[in-house]
This record gives C-alpha cells, structure tokens and sequence, in this order.
C-alpha cells in the first residue's frame, strides 16, 4: 500500500545491515503496547522532512541509496501530505509490522500499526492530514465509523485504513487484526514485546527514541540472519549508528 511506502522501504533496506557499537539503557512508554508477536518495529523521533541522512549512514553507503531516488517513488501529492505532517504535526511515530503477506504476483502486502504521536497542540492538524494522505492514495473513499474507531475505505480490494482515538496518540493500521491485537495489548490483554527478554536485551543497549530505531525479528523470514536493533542518529551532517545483535 503507498501509504506506507516510506516506511516499508525503510524496514526491508534495513533489515539487512549489521553494524555494531552499544548505548546506555534507555525505556519508553510505548513499548509497552507493541504485541509481542510483531515481526518487527520502527520507532521514527522527530523525523526529518528528507531522506538525505540515509545517504550518509553505512546503510545508503552500502546499498547506494540516493534520497531523491526513495522520494520520487511516493506520488507527489503524497509526498507534499507526508512532508507537511514529518514538518508541522508529527512528534514521533511507533510502526508495528505484524507480518507479511504474500501476493500471487510475487509482491507482499504489509500489515502494520501505527502509533503517531502529535507535537502539542496538533493533534487535530494530525487527523485532518492522516485523512487528506489516505484519501489522496486511494482516491474515492467511503468512511464510516463505529465508536472511536473510523474506517477509511478505497475502491480496491485490500484498501482499507482503521484509525482510533487514544488519549496521548492516534493509531492508524490497515490490518483489522494487527489494530485489534494491539487494543488488547495496550488494555493488558495480551502480552508486550516489553515482556520479552530478547527485546529488553535490545532496549537496553540503544537508545530507541532518539533518531530511526529499529528492531526487527529476522530470524522469523531469513533463518540465518539474527534477532537485532539498529539506530541512526542525525544532527545536521553529522550521522551516528548503533547496532546490538541477539545471541
């Protein structure tokens, strides 16, 4: 879905990096409403409104990644939406990739959760732009809501957005079992990844609200790659990285 096409790209370009390097144990709140079965997790702290860094971190290095390259694969009415809301609304955001799915014609379709965070005082400004990106992806939309939850739904088979109203932030997830899931997750329900010894060993070595954090379950889809964190931290031209690998 082109909804995530950032993100997504992000993950599976990252996934495939080992690097080394350890931070002082840092723990948020959120962690704490990620299930514990996601294949993997994105934490994005006040993001840049470019993809330039990547140029300059071992990962753009090794795979030749050129940042205009990654943006002109986003439409450009999207790009200009996604831009605005990195810019003017989003703090930070949590995406939860529950799994992979995969398509006759050899492509996959991600399912994940999103929990975005606004900057004070936007968060009105972040639903409004959530709703203009999905309706500038799927075009004509049909909406509907029940409770809190509202459904955004395109022409296309598959193209559907849940967005819910939480206190402190706004989840948005085209996966009606992943969002589910995580409800119950966030109402103690289910069990969190902050409960798994694996993860904790990860958050205690790098800092996961500073810059792009990832985690990611490797081992689940490539049964020779490792468990790992990875952190790249940015300020202006200057790039740090940070890797912790699960034995």
């Amino acid at each position: 879905m082109r909804l995530s096409m950032v993100f997504v790209l992000l993950l599976c370009q990252l996934s495939l990096s080992l690097i080394w390097l350890l931070q002082p144990e840092q723990r948020s709140a959120y962690e704490q409403f990620v299930p514990q079965d996601v294949l993997g997790l994105m934490v994005l702290t006040h993001p840049p409104t470019r993809l330039d860094f990547l140029e300059h971190s071992s990962v753009g290095r090794w795979f030749d990644l050129v940042a205009q390259d990654l943006e002109e694969r986003i439409p450009d009415e999207v790009r200009e939406q996604v831009v605005s809301l990195f810019k003017d609304e989003l703090e930070s955001v949590w995406l939860l990739i529950h799994h992979l799915e995969g398509r006759p014609e050899g492509s996959w379709r991600i399912h994940f959760t999103g929990l975005l965070k606004p900057r004070p005082l936007q968060r009105r400004a972040l639903e409004l732009r959530i709703e203009q990106v999905v309706k500038d992806v799927f075009g004509a939309v049909q909406t509907s809501e029940h409770q809190n939850v509202r459904i955004y739904r395109g022409r296309k088979p598959g193209q559907v957005i849940y967005q819910v109203q939480m206190p402190d932030f706004l989840l948005v997830s085209n996966s009606e079992e992943g969002w589910q899931k995580t409800m119950r997750t966030i109402a103690g329900e289910e069990a969190s990844l902050a409960e798994m010894t694996s993860f904790r060993r990860v958050q205690a070595h790098l800092r996961m609200e500073e810059g792009l954090f990832l985690y990611f379950k490797a081992n689940r889809i490539f049964p020779l790659f490792p468990e790992f964190g990875y952190l790249i931290r940015w300020n202006q031209e200057e790039i740090s990285e940070d890797y912790y690998e699960v034995k």
